[in-house]
């Protein structure tokens, strides 16, 4: 009797991020060919449960190598939590993917690092960029300025009234730093 080639099982971790959601990253994993089994993390599937139904000589796909590791957090404890669950899968027997790559390389971990800025600063929404016009820089410092308004909120509605909106923050810190580049006074 011939002997059959053992199958290679390819399992499939999704954990949707803001910025890259789960229908991007299923895309991208099936760039890498056919799929066996996904799992998609929720309040009912971990990765914990992903790397316990994993078994030796199977194939761990995830779309990015950033998408392995725990969503919340410093970037340092993130990326160990990464390496962690990284060292998890290779101690298993497996064979982890991100698309086509092979794990582990620097530029594999930098790029990671990269990925996780960038979607932390999707979370934090730092990524939208405020653009006033000189007018409206000018109008918000005139508004801090007035003595109508008795605070931060009465002088958030009134530019919101003109269009302008901006947070507290911005308003108090960002806009006087503006104004002294654009040499804006009132």
């Amino acid at each position: 009797m011939a002997k059959t080639a053992p199958i290679i099982h390819c399992r499939a971790y999704v954990n949707p991020l803001p910025g890259y959601s789960e229908a991007e990253q299923r895309a991208d994993i099936l760039k890498s060919g056919p799929v066996s089994e996904w799992y998609v993390e929720s309040q009912r599937i971990t990765r914990a449960d992903f790397i316990k139904h994993l078994r030796a000589g199977d194939r761990a796909v995830v779309a990015n190598f950033a998408c392995l590791a725990k969503p919340h957090g410093r970037i340092d404890s993130r990326l160990a939590d990464l390496l962690e669950a990284a060292g998890d899968i290779r101690a298993k027997g497996c064979i982890l993917l991100a698309q086509t790559d092979l794990w582990v390389s620097k530029a594999s971990l930098a790029a990671a690092r990269a990925f996780l800025l960038k979607e932390r600063n999707v979370k934090n929404g730092s990524a939208k960029k405020i653009n006033l016009t000189d007018a409206q820089v000018k109008r918000v410092l005139e508004v801090c300025d007035s003595k109508r308004y008795k605070n931060d909120n009465q002088r958030l509605t009134a530019l919101k009234k003109e269009g302008i909106t901006i947070g507290r923050t911005f308003m108090v810190t960002t806009v006087p730093v503006i104004a002294r580049e654009r040499g804006i006074t009132i």
